[in-house]
């Protein structure tokens, strides 16, 4: 028993290192680009919307000023929004 056990649990716990995990970060709107699009917030960070069509209609409700919380995972070096919200 003890000899299947290892194994297991050494494969489980390989078969999540990769599993990508949200973060959500609040900050200010620099600047929104609708073509792209993205939202880059003031502190220079730059959140990729990868469903084009329905990032356009979010993003149309921000403008640059406003604070937002954004829902995000790493996507290789970048970050891909998965949802962008006001601030209260």
């Amino acid at each position: 028993m003890r000899k299947l056990f290892v194994p297991l649990i050494l494969a489980a716990s390989l078969g999540t290192a990769g599993a990508a995990f949200a973060t959500t970060t609040t900050g200010t709107v620099d600047s929104i680009n609708l073509v792209r699009p993205s939202v880059t917030l003031a502190d220079g960070t730059e959140y990729l919307f990868p469903d084009t069509e329905a990032a356009a209609d979010r993003l149309d409700n921000f403008k640059p000023g406003d604070m937002v919380i954004i829902n995000w995972v790493t996507n290789g070096t970048g970050h891909d929004a998965n949802s962008i919200s006001p601030a209260n």
